[in-house]
């Protein structure tokens, strides 16, 4: 995910409905200047959940291109073994 994705996405929120961002703009405005300590817990709250969101989804995308990588390395070997084992004769080697 990239910022600028995220700018268009937020920039269209606010496009398509103006009168809910203006709504939260005034109660984030209101609730910043009646108690802003309490308001910038909040913020850093929300970043750091935002922060784990990113962490976990570039994590999951990690272990899935890992996955991917495991399963075609096990589908080359049990292809490899079956033709290993169509091309031996039927005595055991020991």
């Amino acid at each position: 995910m990239n910022f600028e994705s995220l700018k268009e996405t937020v920039l269209d929120l606010i496009q398509t409905y103006p009168y809910v961002a203006a709504l939260i703009v005034a109660v984030c405005l209101l609730f910043m200047l009646r108690k802003p300590k309490s308001f910038f817990k909040f913020v850093l709250l929300l970043l750091v959940l935002a922060g784990l969101a990113y962490g976990i989804s570039l994590f999951s995308g990690v272990v899935s291109v890992g996955g991917k990588g495991s399963n075609e390395m096990r589908n080359k070997t049990l292809e490899q073994i079956e033709k290993d084992d169509g091309s031996q004769n039927s005595e055991p080697s020991y």
